[in-house]
């Protein structure tokens, strides 16, 4: 499904702001529709299908939420609105994430090697979940976790703090993150909290975010 044109336009200005041409190597998903998907190369747009290849990017695979694509070797999960890629040197690798129409940055990555969404979540301490999601990701809360208590908005809830081996967003991996799981189903979406953003650094480019790894 092909994203808003309102969304697209402001997605692909941000793209051609932001390149450094001579050097980069920049990848986005802007539609996704059967066996093809909608991409942005170094503020080009291509219309690649499952395994064509496009200045050394190639769709890898692609359903009505994502596609995966190939870029110089590297194995990338992309969602509308997201980018990824090496800016200004090899030696940085930045993610774009655009709002939803109600505001929230939400981006796919990885804890622990396992496939999750998050929300970035600046206000949050830690990285965030609850005990539901932490079981379903083999997370041994109850065992590794130091237990403690946190207020919410019903009240008082057990929570277990402990080290995530690795979170990953696009590009972009952190190991031993701080992380707290809370009893219960809440929240319902990982917060992608400060225990991660503060080991990196977080640029506003107009309505993106983009997240950066020196």
């Amino acid at each position: 499904m092909l994203v808003n044109r309102a969304r697209l336009a402001v997605f692909l200005l941000f793209l051609l702001c932001s390149l450094n041409v001579s050097a980069a190597r920049f990848v986005a998903v802007v539609g996704l529709f059967g066996n093809k998907a909608v991409l942005v190369i170094d503020g080009r747009r291509h219309v690649l299908s499952v395994n064509g290849v496009v200045d050394g990017v190639r769709l890898v695979s692609v359903d009505s939420e994502r596609a995966v694509v190939e870029i110089d070797g590297r194995t990338e999960t992309l969602t509308p609105g997201v980018a990824v890629g090496s800016i200004e040197d090899s030696a940085s690798t930045r993610v774009a994430v655009l709002p939803d129409s109600q505001g929230m940055y939400f981006t796919d990555g990885l804890v622990n090697g396992y496939p999750v969404r998050f929300m970035i979540d600046t206000g949050a301490t830690l990285v965030v979940m609850n005990s539901e999601t932490a079981k379903k990701l083999g997370i041994r809360y109850r065992v590794d976790g130091r237990e403690g208590r946190a207020l919410t908005a019903s009240g008082s809830v057990k929570t277990y703090n402990l080290l995530l081996r690795s979170v990953t967003v696009g590009g972009i991996k952190v190991h031993r993150v701080q992380a707290s799981v809370i009893q219960g189903r809440y929240p319902v979406q990982i917060l992608l909290g400060m225990s991660f953003l503060k080991r990196i650094k977080i640029k506003n480019n107009g309505k993106a975010l983009v997240l950066i790894q020196e």
